[in-house]
């Protein structure tokens, strides 16, 4: 007697998760990336280099820029800043994209995370977790991705402070990545549960979008070779060994946590 496997399926509720999913994957990337290049423009209105707070690029109304924002930029010259010996001030405006546009607001994302609010809503708390990704994936696109190279925010505020991105590479590589192990350690494990309980493929659409965007997709920045070699090195190995990688760690690790005789969601008691 041949044995048939039964055929998977996915009903109403597993189609309905994965769109909301890719939506809101969708708009808290525009949303965290135009946080960035406005972080950029505010600062530079407050130093006095720009004439209006939030006179950003907004580029072509394509459908590739109003999907993906590929054609935003900050609309900040950094040649007469450099030229005029503000380099300090160059330097801050450069690395403000990343401070206040990427690491303040996941501090404050995981901080609304940990609320009861959040714990107790899927909906909101999946909203916020890929708000967080987004946060901690630009850093990653920068750092290391796009730190040793000629150009981009990081050579910037090493050209600001007169050294190379080398020498600066080290200062700003600890931080970056504390935040992105802070991610995958803390903020994945403690959500990752809770967004797909009781969801048919929840887990594998969830570790999948995530192992996607943060290492095939930002750090895919440089992969052409247009930001140097040791830039594309960087994008090679997120993209064709990390992604995997990482991707099969987090598909292990939700096992591991579902199957966890207790635990708990940012505070929130989970049922065994």
């Amino acid at each position: 007697m041949n044995y048939s496997p039964p055929t998977p399926r996915l009903d109403a509720g597993a189609i309905r998760f994965g769109l909301f999913h890719c939506c809101a994957v969708l708009v808290a990337h525009a949303v965290v990336y135009l946080l960035h290049e406005y972080s950029h423009s505010v600062v530079a209105w407050l130093l006095g280099w720009k004439a209006y707070p939030f006179q950003i690029d907004y580029g072509a109304p394509t459908v590739l820029n109003l999907l993906f924002q590929s054609d935003v930029g900050d609309g900040v010259d950094y040649a007469p800043i450099l030229a005029a010996g503000h380099g300090a001030q160059a330097s801050l405006i450069a690395l403000s994209g990343l401070a206040f546009g990427n690491v303040l607001p996941y501090l404050v994302v995981c901080r609304l995370m940990a609320s009861a609010t959040a714990g107790a809503n899927r909906w909101l708390l999946a909203a916020l977790y890929w708000t967080a990704l987004m946060c901690a994936g630009n850093v990653w696109s920068y750092v290391p991705t796009r730190a040793i190279t000629t150009h981009a925010d990081i050579a910037l505020a090493a050209q600001g402070w007169g050294v190379t991105p080398l020498q600066l590479f080290p200062f700003v590589l600890v931080p970056a990545l504390a935040l992105v192990a802070h991610f995958f350690l803390v903020t994945y494990r403690r959500s990752i549960g809770r967004l797909t309980a009781s969801v048919p493929g929840g887990t594998a659409c969830v570790v999948l979008l995530s192992a996607y965007w943060f290492f095939a997709y930002f750090g895919s920045a440089g992969y052409d070779g247009g930001y140097g070699p040791v830039t594309q090195a960087f994008a090679m190995v997120s993209r064709c060994i990390l992604f995997p990688l990482v991707g099969m760690w987090m598909w292990m690790d939700a096992q591991a946590v579902a199957e966890a005789p207790a635990s708990s969601l940012w505070g929130v008691k989970r049922k065994a």
